[in-house]
């Protein structure tokens, strides 16, 4: 059974914007376990974007984002006791001034949350949401790194 899900990391801090939504499915109790690449880009039109859009990320323009999604559907799974899931991400929704891997990454790892029913603890939440805030003194492309549990 595939199961779709959503993920959205929006919060306005001091000024700043930090906004990524992912979407994905999900197919439990697979002997295989991956994550797949299949980004839906049939609304991105002609790829061009003006400042404040409203992003679809395709590559090979958005691969720091991409690498983010995979990144943070990793770090989920990884919080689960039985990761048996194939995690396929269909589209990374943005905004280039607003959005970067890591915020991408947190978006990507409530998406699995979600799809799978997993609350995680408030800690974790925290966590995540830390990384995110603190994500633009980073460089605009940097990956996030997570450790397991």
């Amino acid at each position: 059974m595939v199961i779709t899900s959503e993920g959205k990391f929006l919060r306005q801090l001091q000024q700043k914007s930090y906004c990524a939504r992912v979407r994905i499915e999900v197919v439990a109790e697979v002997s295989d376990p991956a994550i797949k690449i299949q980004l839906d880009n049939s609304s991105s039109d002609n790829h061009s974007f003006s400042q404040g859009d409203v992003i679809t990320a395709f590559a090979p323009d958005f691969k720091s984002w991409i690498q983010g999604s995979v990144i943070g559907a990793r770090y989920a799974l990884m919080q689960l006791d039985s990761p048996t899931y194939t995690v396929t991400i269909k589209t990374i929704f943005g905004l280039d001034t607003d959005t970067n891997p890591t915020i991408v990454a947190v978006a990507s790892a409530f998406a699995v949350w979600n799809a799978v029913g997993y609350q995680p603890p408030t800690n974790e939440i925290q966590l995540l949401e830390h990384k995110a805030l603190s994500s633009w003194e980073l460089a605009f492309d940097a990956l996030p790194t997570f450790t397991k549990k």
